[in-house]
């Protein structure tokens, strides 16, 4: 890998790292701007418009620092973003039919007063005879009627009504 595409990558994640984390008190833009002011004066730019760096400047220019998973994931959001996986009862533990998997930022993406309803959502699902939130993440549901791509389906229909109540607010 050529050394300006090395220095590139050190530079971006620099960028991420500095408006991301270390400034995340920030606004985004105010934050954006800031790390690319610091990371050219960091690399020697001393004007945006004309240096030998032009090619770092412009990817540069293009990072897009997301603090929020919200403003990431967007409205509505992708089924393959937030629901990993159903594992069947053959690979459970207990009289739980299926174990569903979430993204670990699905709390913040609905924020916790709604993250905290899901269960309650789930087990109103026709066909749902219960359900168990295990871990943050996973809910675990016995039921008799429903197949796991019916009840993928039910469920994803229940966490879209949810992300539609969080994005109301």
């Amino acid at each position: 890998m050529p050394t300006d595409e090395i220095i590139l990558i050190i530079v971006t994640l620099a960028a991420v790292l500095y408006a991301g984390l270390i400034r995340p008190k920030l606004q985004k833009r105010k934050a954006i701007e800031e790390t690319r002011e610091w990371v050219f004066n960091k690399m020697g730019i001393s004007d945006a418009r004309t240096s030998k760096h032009d090619d770092t400047k412009n990817y540069l220019a293009g990072v897009q620092v997301i603090t929020d998973i919200r403003e990431y994931w967007g409205y509505p959001p992708k089924q393959h973003q937030i629901m990993e996986e159903i594992h069947p009862k053959s690979e459970l533990r207990g009289d739980w039919d299926f174990a569903v998997h979430f993204h670990e930022s699905s709390e913040q993406y609905l924020g916790s007063k709604i993250f905290n309803s899901l269960p309650k959502r789930f087990a109103s699902i026709p066909g749902v005879d219960a359900c168990s939130q295990e871990d943050r993440e996973v809910y675990l549901i016995k039921t008799n009627t429903l197949d796991a791509e019916k009840l993928k389906e039910a469920i994803w229909q229940k966490y879209l009504e949810a992300a539609k109540e969080a994005f109301e607010k």
